[in-house]
């Protein structure tokens, strides 16, 4: 009974730091496409199409999956605003929601700035990244103090038991 529920919190949460990580690159991917004369919907078509093949090699990640489902909304007569927002709701995450209202207030005022704020974007998503990093990083280093202890003890036996042996005789 308590066990699916645990198995769908840790598959969210897998999700959610796939996602997180993904981000960076999404975001200097898609400044990248822009920067280089692509529209909007063209680059993240282009994004999804590179994803495509890179996922006959069996390489899968979440965040490739839903810009093809935005993709797929796009192509299916959804219109872009709806779909931009439809994906930030999707991905559930802050960062995510930033980029897809940037993306939707695009479609309504133009891409005249869009570049710069997504250049600007792709900086602080850099910096999140580092701090992630830096994180798992400390995170990583507590879950091994358990086993470090264990194995401390069991070099202390191997000391002890023979010095305490040596004495009795």
């Amino acid at each position: 009974f308590y066990l699916p529920d645990q198995d769908a919190k840790k598959k969210a949460e897998e999700r959610r730091r796939q996602l997180r990580l993904s981000y960076p690159e999404f975001i200097n991917k898609l400044t990248l496409l822009m920067g280089a004369g692509l529209p909007v919907r063209s680059a993240l078509f282009r994004m999804a199409d590179d994803y495509e093949s890179r996922k006959k090699n069996g390489k899968y990640n979440v965040l490739y999956e839903e810009i093809i489902l935005l993709c797929r909304e796009m192509s299916g007569g959804i219109t872009e605003r709806q779909a931009y927002g439809n994906f930030g709701e999707r991905c559930e995450l802050a960062q995510y929601r930033k980029c897809a209202a940037l993306l939707r207030s695009s479609q309504q005022k133009g891409t005249a700035g869009l570049l710069e704020i997504l250049q600007e974007e792709a900086e602080n998503s850099h910096q999140e990244r580092k701090h992630l990093a830096r994180e798992e990083g400390e995170r990583a280093g507590t879950r091994m103090l358990l086993p470090m202890m264990m194995m401390m003890a069991v070099v202390m036996l191997l000391i002890l038991v023979p010095a305490c042996f040596s004495f009795t005789m």
